[in-house]
């Protein structure tokens, strides 16, 4: 039995499973941040609802409102149920978006009798690169967090999707502008800089990032590489993850031969 993912870093097949992935990142996340917390701060998860569509989630384009084909009489047939010689109208049916989805973040808040919202984590999931409503609530969400002057930590380690994270794009050198990243939104900017920005290359171990608190406090760290690991581990996805498929959305060439090479050489 495979308890750990063959990859150094970020496993790419464990997107298939983003639902039950984000959710446990999500917990380690609280906790690992919890037991590093100064007295008069508490993390807690909390939960955003989203109206999404699910098929819109997993690639495919569809409108958000959707004409299938009318009932089992055509406009212009005669009602089997009536004798009248008027055609009983025939509505098309219109499949509607999916109902709320609901989505976990960490938060930090201080013990003060406002539970002041000190520091954010959003781990991406598909509903917020992919859907487009769910974007757009996600964008005016962080706004929101922004007017509040709360630090905030967006954690991309999706590789489908358009891009989300709150960067300019076009001053990060291209060589920095990897398929995993994170940045940090600092409430209160550490070296005249407001946000910052860690690459997360696919072929390297994933990092351990500081998370600002309050501006007296000491930063406290999170351990992606592990957050990692345990998933794995505790979601036995060794047993569920058929390597000998390609993930999806597909590796580029280059990291396809170096995948296929690692999973060969990795003991079963």
């Amino acid at each position: 039995m495979r308890t750990r993912s063959p990859f150094p870093g970020m496993d790419p097949w464990l997107e298939r499973y983003w639902g039950e992935i984000h959710h446990r990142l999500i917990t380690t996340f609280a906790n690992q941040i919890q037991d590093q917390l100064p007295r008069g701060l508490y993390a807690a998860i909390e939960v955003t609802v989203y109206i999404s569509n699910e098929e819109e989630e997993i690639g495919k384009a569809i409108p958000d409102v959707g004409v299938f084909q009318p009932g089992p009489a055509w406009a212009g047939e005669k009602s089997a149920a009536g004798s009248s010689n008027s055609a009983v109208a025939t509505p098309f049916r219109i499949k509607l978006p999916a109902g709320p989805k609901e989505e976990g973040h960490v938060v930090i808040r201080s013990l003060d009798e406002h539970n002041k919202l000190v520091t954010v984590i959003e781990i991406f999931s598909p509903t917020n690169k992919i859907n487009r409503r769910g974007r757009k609530e996600y964008i005016a969400k962080r706004e929101k967090y922004y007017q509040a002057r709360a630090s905030l930590v967006e954690v991309d380690l999706l590789r489908r999707g358009a891009e989300l994270v709150d960067v300019p794009f076009e001053e990060v050198p291209e060589g920095l502008i990897t398929p995993y990243k994170t940045v940090v939104h600092c409430a209160h900017p550490r070296d005249n800089t407001e946000s910052e920005y860690y690459a997360m290359p696919l072929r390297e171990p994933l990092p351990q990032i500081a998370i600002p608190l309050r501006r007296q406090d000491a930063d406290v760290i999170l351990n992606f590489q592990e957050a990692i690991d345990d998933a794995y581990s505790r979601g036995r996805y060794g047993d569920r993850i058929d390597y000998r498929k390609p993930p999806s959305p597909a590796l580029e060439p280059d990291d396809a031969t170096w995948a296929a090479e690692l999973v060969s050489m990795d003991p079963q």
